[in-house]
């Protein structure tokens, strides 16, 4: 179910871009390199000019923000490999005056950038190799230590310390091996890893940089539990942590009191309202104030002071086309000590903005909104934002148009099931006053669409067997996913006879509505008859066709469905295990048009029953299965045979018996 979001919003946060936020102001986008990007970091130079070092595709940009009327791209590193996979995660911190970069790309290594000169340029001091070094999946940097986390493992998967103390010359000092680190957060000489593929948090000593040793570790419960990174409250008694899963559903960030180390406690989860499918990937804290990077739902900055109970300040949607939960949009942030906040986008590169820091005040409501309209599907959620000024308590919402809903809550979610335009008015109230404010075809709601769906059930792979006979009433089930969230959705199975034309369609159960149909195997019997079967076996391909009112849709995958038809069906007679193998006469014979086939079998066989004419072509195989031991009876009907002589031929094991049969019309 899609969850569409309508917003009434402050103006002074509005800004003329498809991009929508809350107290954010966006001051630049630039996605000069139109590639993917990846991690970003700040660094702010002696003379106080801030700069964005953002990970590219292709390499690493240098971005001049200072001046919000001129933030412009100022120099570039090209990456050690173009064109390598590695190359979309690419990640950097600063020390001093330089930049270190690391990639996922083979034979990456760290990349050195002196930054000293900048804003005229950035100086490539140039690649550097440490022993066994190729690649590194992100670094973090304390004091003159830089921690490579993940690297290949021909150094450590783990964590690999290097002594900065020569910045153009590092040296690597050691190594911790227990478990693969994502990311990791050094606070005074302890190192806190994050092990995503173990779902646990390792507290590491690394007071000894040429040997750290392990504190203590614990799972990060509850699920989804992939810890990607971790940062702390002011007093560094609360770690936020970042669950970067999107099954069973969308990581959120995690609140842990770790103020006794041997005593660690889960408190809460946070979610990224009004984003509450939006996988969480970094958090960064800076005093009081959490800065977070949502995938789909961009950035979203937190009041931490009260540190096991962050409130929302403001959000700003890098990613606007959805709120999914997969791993498209917001990367990484960083604040300035100007307040200036930077982003990276997967796909639309970086974000410099500028939040309003300053607490809400209670006075007389005033209810605003961004002039626009919104478009929804039946059946889709769709939500209304208030952000009201004037911290209102109390919200009285009113939709009219081809049907009417109201609500009292803050932010309600609403489903509609009739096509039309709709108008929208609020009234909020606080102890000052009231206010309202009037929207006319406010959002338009349209038809459902049809989504890609699969049928789930009869697979095989490659095939699926199903025997039938006329007599048979026990029953297949076919089902298959939704391809709408419309309940009136018509539903139709399709057979289609392979290497031919010839198709057959069946409602659903409940007139079609049914995402599933259960089927006789006789019904299954007369389709396959229906496509002219001449023999045992026929191969059917089957699918499933949604329809609405305006559209249809097939399944995204088909099965192939070998159908084997007993005309009367195999029978066991006896369950009395037979001494020998034997075929008896059958009878009657001459017949017209069925006759009797018996046969006994002694243990679990192979057992192959064949029709030949006279001249010894292959007419009928009425049977190639496993059968166990016991007496048994198939019923040959002879309705698409000519008359004439044929014979049975019966194989099973070592034991081969012919028969000659002769069929009178």
């Amino acid at each position: 179910m899609k969850i569409i979001f309508f917003l009434l919003i402050f103006l002074s946060v509005y800004d003329s871009f498809s991009q929508t936020g809350f107290r954010i102001r966006k001051l630049a986008e630039l996605n000069q390199h139109n590639s993917s990007y990846s991690a970003l970091w700040g660094y702010t130079a002696p003379n106080g000019r801030e700069y964005a070092v953002l990970g590219c595709f292709s390499g690493t940009a240098f971005i001049d923000i200072t001046d919000t009327n001129n933030i412009r791209e100022v120099d570039f590193i090209p990456a050690p490999n173009p064109g390598g996979n590695g190359n979309n995660w690419r990640e950097m911190k600063t020390y001093s005056h330089y930049a270190y970069i690391v990639s996922e790309d083979d034979n990456s290594n760290i990349q050195i950038a002196d930054l000293r000169y900048l804003p005229d340029s950035v100086r490539y001091v140039g690649k550097f190799d440490l022993p066994g070094h190729s690649s590194t999946h992100s670094v973090s940097q304390s004091g003159a230590f830089l921690y490579l986390n993940g690297c290949n493992p021909g150094l450590s998967q783990g964590i690999s310390i290097v002594d900065l103390t020569n910045p153009e010359l590092p040296v690597l000092r050691g190594t911790w091996d227990d478990m693969y680190v994502h990311d990791s957060r050094i606070v005074n000489d302890t190192i806190w890893a994050c092990n995503i593929s173990d779902g646990r948090v390792t507290i590491i000593n690394a007071v000894n940089k040429d040997n750290p040793i392990t504190i203590r570790s614990w799972i990060n419960l509850p699920q989804p539990n992939g810890p990607h990174n971790i940062a702390f409250s002011q007093s560094g008694d609360f770690a936020y942590v970042t669950d970067e899963r999107t099954t069973p559903s969308a990581g959120k960030m995690k609140i842990w009191d770790v103020s006794d180390l041997n005593d660690i406690n889960y408190i809460r989860s946070y979610n990224a309202f009004p984003f509450e499918k939006s996988v969480v990937h970094n958090v960064e804290t800076y005093g009081n104030i959490a800065v977070t990077a949502y995938y789909s739902a961009g950035v979203q900055i937190l009041d931490i002071t009260n540190p096991s109970d962050p409130s929302l300040i403001g959000w700003y949607d890098t990613h606007p086309e959805n709120n999914r939960t997969n791993y498209e949009g917001c990367w990484g942030v960083y604040m300035f000590s100007s307040g200036k906040i930077i982003a990276s986008d997967r796909t639309r590169g970086l974000f410099v903005l500028m939040p309003d820091l300053t607490p809400p005040v209670s006075h007389l409501p005033k209810a605003k909104f961004i002039p626009g309209n919104l478009s929804a599907a039946k059946y889709d959620t769709l939500r209304l934002i208030d952000a009201s000024d004037g911290i209102p308590q109390s919200w009285q919402w009113t939709v009219t148009g081809p049907e009417n809903k109201t609500s009292s809550q803050k932010h309600p979610d609403l489903v509609f099931t009739q096509v039309g335009s709709y108008n929208v008015k609020l009234r909020v109230t606080n102890s000052f006053g009231s206010d309202s404010v009037n929207l006319l075809n406010a959002f338009q709601i349209n038809p459902t669409q049809l989504n890609s769906f699969t049928v789930l059930n009869p697979v095989g792979n490659p095939f699926v067997t199903i025997i039938t006979s006329p007599a048979d009433t026990s029953k297949v089930l076919f089902n298959w996913r939704k391809s709408s969230a419309d309940p009136n959705t018509v539903y139709k199975i399709n057979f289609r006879k392979v290497q031919n034309n010839n198709e057959k369609t069946l409602l659903s159960s409940n007139n079609g509505l049914d995402t599933f149909a259960l089927i006789s195997k006789s019904m299954l019997d007369s389709i396959v008859q229906s496509f002219g079967m001449t023999g045992d076996s026929l191969v059917v391909s089957y699918k499933t066709k949604a329809f609405n009112e305006t559209d249809s849709l097939f399944s995204s995958n088909s099965s192939l469905i070998i159908f084997k038809r007993n005309s009367v069906g195999i029978q066991n007679i006896s369950q009395t295990i037979p001494a020998e193998y034997k075929l008896y006469d059958n009878y009657p014979n001459p017949f017209n048009p069925s006759t009797n086939i018996e046969f006994d079998i002694p243990e679990n066989s192979s057992v192959s029953l064949n029709i030949y004419d006279v001249s010894g072509k292959l007419i009928l195989q009425l049977l190639n299965d496993e059968l166990s031991p016991g007496k048994y009876k198939y019923t040959l009907n002879g309705n698409n045979l000519n008359s004439g002589v044929y014979f049975i031929k019966f194989s099973s094991g070592q034991y081969t018996s012919v028969k000659k049969i002769v069929l009178l019309k």
